[in-house]
């Protein structure tokens, strides 16, 4: 029936997949301006449909009586006014709707028999529905597997009165009669109303809500978990749901030996949607990539660009590693270093008010491969690297950025006699800059998907970091389908258009010089560095 659509676009908005813990890693809320929105939305959509109603030819059996109803035609539609409101004592959501009407014309044909009696006759009708009413409260729940459950928990529906006008064959006949006709037709509605729509929530509904997927696969290798932790909680205000929010080794799915810690309150009721994004997802993740030895990488020239690729020569005329640690280059000559890097301890996140930080520990081996590829021990290190994160909320994705980070080298053990720490910081800083960071910063643009279906995008959204938790505030606007054969923009527009299409490689390049800028201004340090050491060994 059509005008579930209101029930089933207000279950997409919470349509989020589930499993079960005490303490979510997720929470959304709905508010009141969110659920008035949702029914602005859902009643455009209803007018729409309404409008453009097709109805399927009907018939039946009545005693010894057949009928049937062909080619029906909607001539016209009463569009209804609606309201959703929340029902904390049901756990449900109430849609009221009213005042709908409908007129029909269609083809009828009567066929009546009785022992050796018998009569045929067909005409037309045109019939004239008012006033119809519906209210239907759903009960939200969870199911088995952690998905979200729906049930109709009371449905009452009404029609004021069905109008009935035969015309042609023994129409002169049935309109003597069309005010028992009508109300026969109007009981026969009403009984059907809440069937239906019974059908389409419990069966229907639920039959979709069942396939929906309790993992997100990121990266090939984990499975966010944003499942129900329980059932959908209403009051009067709003709606919240609470997730799992965990993230699985996709090979290996366990439970993490630790859990969410509390979500703080929150009184604001000013946006239409709430999203609390705990610090638990990235903390099992993290946890994760630790315990499968997915925190591990060597550092080649191939992570390098072109142009700073002879940074790990031990040879060169100006910069590189053999000319800032010269014991390095004059026992291994014409060679290329590689760094092992390996995380001996799980990372530690931070997330505050005052900002985010991540603290890597790495256990660094560097190596020599020389021109006759044997491969040299040099020099082992425990590095210790904070970065500082900044996160955004760009098309209902939350993404990351590094935007600055720390070093502190310690040499544990070396082959190659002394080598001062503040060269070794730099030269760290330097690839961490040039190679790492520059991948690490493409993977979390990439972010993590939103649990919000791809009809709704996120407007005047407002991110702000709590203490182990980000809180996305938010309003909502309904995505516009795109118009075929739409008019061709106004000149004007067009060449502000264009402008900003050449403006683009513009602004790349000014991106590329300010990135070469810093590279080279960490090359002439090292540069000077090296110069103050050389001078000391003169001395």
């Amino acid at each position: 029936m059509k005008s579930t659509v209101l029930l089933l676009i207000f279950i997409q908005v919470i349509s989020i997949d589930v499993s079960f813990s005490t303490l979510p890693g997720f929470k959304l809320r709905l508010s009141k301006k969110g659920l008035d929105y949702a029914n602005t939305v859902a009643h455009t959509a209803l007018a729409n449909e309404l409008k453009t109603l097709k109805i399927p030819n009907q018939s039946g059996h009545d005693g010894h009586m057949d009928w049937t109803l062909d080619n029906i035609q909607n001539r016209g539609v009463t569009i209804p006014s609606s309201a959703m409101t929340y029902s904390p004592s049901m756990n449900g959501l109430t849609w009221a709707m009213s005042n709908l009407g409908i007129n029909l014309h269609a083809d009828w044909r009567v066929k009546y028999k009785k022992g050796w009696f018998h009569i045929s006759t067909s005409g037309s009708v045109d019939l004239n529905v008012k006033r119809v009413s519906l209210q239907v409260t759903v009960r939200l729940a969870v199911q088995a597997g952690g998905r979200p459950s729906l049930s109709v928990a009371k449905c009452d529906a009404s029609i004021g009165d069905v109008d009935v006008d035969f015309h042609g064959g023994t129409a002169f006949i049935l309109n003597l009669f069309k005010g028992v006709i009508g109300d026969k037709i109007k009981h026969l509605m009403q009984d059907q109303v809440c069937k239906v729509v019974q059908k389409e929530v419990n069966v229907d509904a639920n039959a979709k809500l069942s396939q929906l997927k309790v993992n997100v696969e990121i990266d090939h290798r984990f499975l966010l978990d944003y499942s129900l932790v329980a059932s959908p909680v209403v009051h009067a205000t709003d709606l919240e749901t609470q997730h799992k929010g965990e993230m699985y080794w996709k090979a290996d799915v366990k439970e993490t030996p630790f859990h969410p810690q509390p979500i703080p309150p929150l009184a604001d009721e000013s946006r239409m949607m709430y999203l609390w994004v705990t610090d638990y997802i990235a903390t099992s993740a993290i946890y994760n990539a630790q315990l499968h030895n997915f925190l591990q990488y060597n550092l080649t020239q191939k992570d390098f660009p072109p142009a700073n690729r002879s940074v790990l020569n031990t040879t060169c005329s100006l910069f590189c590693v053999g000319k800032l640690i010269p014991q390095i280059g004059k026992k291994f000559p014409n060679s290329i270093v590689e760094a092992k890097l390996k995380s001996p301890n799980t990372p530690v996140l931070s997330l505050t008010p005052k900002g985010i930080s991540l603290s890597v520990d790495a256990h660094t081996d560097l190596y020599a491969h020389s021109p006759d590829k044997a491969t040299h021990y040099l020099i082992t290190l425990d590095v210790k690297i904070c970065f500082s994160l900044k996160v955004a909320v760009v098309n209902e994705r939350l993404s990351g950025q590094i935007t600055s980070h720390s070093v502190t080298v310690t040499v544990i053990k070396s082959a190659v006699g002394d080598v001062k720490a503040k060269v070794l910081n730099l030269i760290l800083g330097a690839a961490l800059d040039i190679a790492v960071i520059p991948q690490l910063n493409a993977i979390m643009k990439k972010g993590m998907d939103l649990p919000v279906t791809d009809v709704i995008s996120f407007q005047n959204t407002q991110l702000i970091a709590l203490n182990g938790s980000l809180l996305i505030a938010t309003d909502l606007k309904a995505k516009v389908p795109p118009q075929q054969n739409q008019k061709p923009l106004p000149e004007q527009q067009q060449q502000i258009l264009s402008l900003q299409q050449q403006a683009q490689p513009l602004q790349q390049l000014r991106l590329r010089q300010e990135k070469q800028l810093n590279q080279l201004q960490q090359i002439r340090q090292l540069q000077q560095l090296q110069r103050q050491e050389n001078n000391k060994i003169q001395v």
